[in-house]
């Protein structure tokens, strides 16, 4: 059985915020392993820790301060153009009519605490992801009950990496394929716990076990095909990926946020298009247009790197479609079929996209530094985007053609040439599995 840390969590909020236990706490076989009124330091987590209990630990234990969601949306994130947004009260006051249920849910608000002060980033993505599905949700003029409904399971989303080992949840680079399995386990973990909240309404909990799922069905947990998940489900799934973006192109590579719809184009199909729809309608509206990132001699660097990338990358392509194509003669399996779907979604999100037409290379060729207009600069700027966008598909392209070949009862003789023709694309991959800006 999985180590569950929320113990250890809690003891390290008692040392700014109390934590006390609310009544004895006992384990399965009525043995009582903690007394009522006591605080819980990291002793007492170390001896909870110990047992399996009666009942989950945050049905025993009360904080002396609560986080106020409310208020903390004002507060975050720390970037202009948001600021500006909840300055002029846009959709702020939907935000905090939503946050007034967390005071029906005090369970639900005690782990918010403790989520904020143990790892904040996640907390601060919380609340920008629960503002964000509600203005999905406003745009598409779903009814207020489901509204609300949308910003529980946004809320809480996340609230599973309370129960994971830190030194995961807090790890910088690639996690081993144990590591993945287990921060992926926080799905389930908040699933289970939101199923178990008093008066909750069930969509709640399942939206929140199905905000990794992908309509093109290589989310997790299930990997869930698009009429296997719920509306709500999909408007939380879609915020948390944006909100993904937001943090990488916006806060960590300092494009302005309108820089956001190029990449929301390329991502077009896994997601429920609706959603897509509705955030590019939102950036047009509320947002100031895009804002150029690059000087015209740093845009001529990526123009010869969108070249090289662009050769790396048809190749690639190329060579797995044909291996994709071998391998559907021959299997006809669950792994064959999904990996051919992500193949035929792929190929028209390139056809769609531009991105792979060689007459738009040929283009980047003849235009020289001192010719560039400001037309050009954002034209080569968003195709960027959107082609580093489309690497990341690609590898991921990879990694399903993978988990395919790995699936597949085969002789090795017989599919020697496939085999050899996937440690090409292995090689490959690597000229386009790092950021192209």
């Amino acid at each position: 059985m999985m180590r569950d840390f929320y113990a250890e969590n809690l003891a390290q909020v008692n040392q700014t915020n109390s934590v006390t236990t609310a009544h004895d706490i006992f384990n399965e076989k009525g043995v009582m392993v903690v007394s009522s009124g006591t605080l819980l330091t990291s002793q007492t987590a170390q001896r909870i820790a110990k047992h399996k209990l009666a009942l989950p630990l945050e049905h025993a234990i009360q904080l002396d301060r609560s986080c106020n969601v409310e208020q903390d949306i004002l507060l975050l994130p720390e970037h202009p153009e948001v600021q500006k947004l909840l300055e002029n009260g846009v959709g702020l006051g939907l935000f905090q009519a939503a946050a007034k249920q967390l005071n029906y849910y005090p369970l639900l608000k005690q782990k918010l605490t403790v989520l904020k002060q143990q790892y904040p980033k996640i907390y601060k993505k919380s609340v920008m992801g629960a503002y964000i599905a509600l203005l999905l949700g406003q745009e598409q003029t779903i009814p207020s009950e489901t509204l609300r409904l949308i910003f529980l399971a946004a809320i809480a989303r996340d609230l599973g990496v309370l129960h994971i080992d830190p030194n995961i949840v807090n790890k910088q680079g690639v996690l081993t394929n144990e590591e993945k399995k287990q921060l992926e386990g926080h799905v389930a973990i908040g699933y289970h716990f939101l199923k178990l909240l008093p008066g909750l309404p069930p969509r709640v909990a399942r939206a929140v076990l199905e905000h990794h799922e992908r309509t093109d069905g290589f989310g997790y947990p299930k990997y869930k095909a698009q009429n296997e998940l719920c509306r709500e489900g999909q408007i939380v799934a879609f915020a948390d990926s944006f909100i993904g973006i937001f943090y990488k192109y916006v806060f960590g590579l300092r494009y302005s946020v309108q820089a956001i719809a190029s990449i929301l184009q390329i991502n077009a199909g896994i997601h429920d298009q609706r959603n897509t729809d509705s955030a590019l309608r939102l950036l047009n509206k509320f947002i100031q247009p895009l804002q150029l990132r690059h000087s015209k001699h740093e845009l001529c660097v990526i123009r010869d790197q969108i070249t090289q990338r662009m050769r790396h990358l048809n190749e690639w392509y190329k060579r797995a479609l044909q291996l994709n194509n071998n391998i559907q003669q021959q299997c006809n399996n669950f792994h064959t079929k999904r990996t051919n779907s992500l193949f035929e979604r792929i190929n028209e999100t390139l056809t769609r996209s531009g991105i792979n037409d060689q007459r738009y290379v040929n283009w980047l060729h003849s235009i020289k530094e001192d010719q560039l207009t400001k037309e050009d600069s954002i034209e080569i700027e968003q195709y960027a985007l959107m082609l580093n966008e489309g690497s990341w598909q690609l590898n991921h392209l990879n990694m399903a053609l993978s988990m395919t070949i790995q699936t597949l009862e085969i002789n090795k003789k017989e599919f020697a040439e496939d085999l050899a023709m996937f440690e090409v694309l292995e090689t490959l991959v690597k000229h386009f599995n790092e950021d192209l800006l």
